[in-house]
């Protein structure tokens, strides 16, 4: 297999009779789509003018926190990094 991504379609040759002739085999390199994607996907999250993460970015990290953290921070006795607050 190649070394990027890619599509392979295989394809049944038949003859008049309808036996199997031939295998056609189409490999599509699709490694600048995959990389178009990537960039649009970079683009919905971050600014366009100075690449920092834009709100939905944010939000999304924000949520993936409070999972993450949800239940030290409803104790309100540890940080976040597991260490007791100053009394």
């Amino acid at each position: 297999m190649p070394g990027y991504p890619a599509w392979l379609s295989l394809t049944a040759i038949r003859d008049s009779q309808g036996q199997l002739s031939n295998d056609l085999a189409i490999l599509n390199d699709f490694s600048e789509r995959k990389k178009n994607g990537e960039h649009a996907r970079h683009l919905a999250s971050h600014d366009v003018l100075t690449d920092l993460p834009n709100r939905l970015l944010q939000q999304a990290c924000q949520r993936a926190r409070l999972a993450r953290c949800g239940p030290c921070l409803a104790r309100g006795r540890e940080s976040v990094d597991g260490a007791m607050p100053a009394q």
